[in-house]
């Protein structure tokens, strides 16, 4: 007997029907919002919703394929305004993927998210390669993302009980005494398009908070190409777990 932890999902499972296999697609509970960015042709493609958002400054927005997965590179003053906005609530998870090198000097500030209206949520930035919320001025002591490996890297985030964890590839590195909570509508740069994240890939947002394994399953689910992710060995990898006094993912 298996126990499915995630009832909702079998909502159009019959007993009485031929036995079927069901696949989910998602190791997290509650999506909110998936961006694959794996389509060219439709880049702007939300597949909860099933609608396509809007580009600003389409003409700074990319395909990228590179090292087995494809994404999408945010340049300059290139945003997508999802279809629908979305809610951060009590409870939430952020996941992305991200390309490595990271330019510190090249970009200041480099946002994911952003409320729909005006430069009011940025709740995941990269500041000066700091990982944190911008709104609360709170970044993650130790790691910096000049540091990242080239090639790419999985980024999550998770918002419960007005605490944020922040996690890459898989790894715990640090928790911070805040978590924003509102409208969110805009991906890959800030409301004013001035703030372009990068090159990403497979972003998505959940109504629920992940819990460590969780997170080291979307990490190992999603690397390029289906390769088996190697245990932590890069340098700010070894430098987090002297801090946190941990070893392994998930800490």
């Amino acid at each position: 007997m298996v126990e499915m932890k995630d009832s909702h999902l079998l909502m159009d499972y019959s007993l009485v029907d031929d036995i079927t296999l069901i696949m989910v697609d998602s190791l997290v509970a509650n999506p909110l919002v998936r961006l694959s960015f794996d389509d060219p042709e439709n880049l702007g493609y939300e597949a909860i919703s099933g609608s396509t958002g809007t580009f600003q400054n389409p003409e700074e927005v990319t395909a990228v394929n590179s090292g087995g997965k494809r994404g999408v590179n945010f340049d300059g003053r290139g945003c997508l305004l999802l279809p629908q906005t979305v809610q951060l609530g009590s409870e939430w998870t952020i996941s992305v993927w991200t390309l490595a090198p990271i330019d510190v000097a090249a970009r200041t500030y480099r946002d994911l998210i952003d409320a729909p209206n005006s430069q009011e949520l940025i709740a995941v930035i990269l500041a000066r390669g700091r990982l944190g919320n911008y709104n609360s001025n709170s970044f993650v002591e130790g790691f910096n993302a000049r540091d990242l490996a080239d090639g790419w890297h999985h980024i999550a985030v998770v918002g419960r009980s007005r605490r944020t964890s922040y996690y890459v590839d898989g790894l715990r590195i640090g928790s911070k005494r805040s978590q924003a909570r509102g409208t969110i509508g805009v991906v890959g740069n800030s409301r004013g398009c001035r703030e372009a994240w990068g090159v990403m890939s497979d972003f998505q947002m959940f109504a629920v908070a992940a819990d460590d394994n969780q997170i080291k399953g979307l990490f190992e689910s999603g690397a390029p190409g289906g390769s088996t992710p190697a245990p932590p060995g890069e340098p700010w990898q070894q430098a987090v777990d002297r801090r946190l006094g941990t070893h392994g993912f998930g800490a």
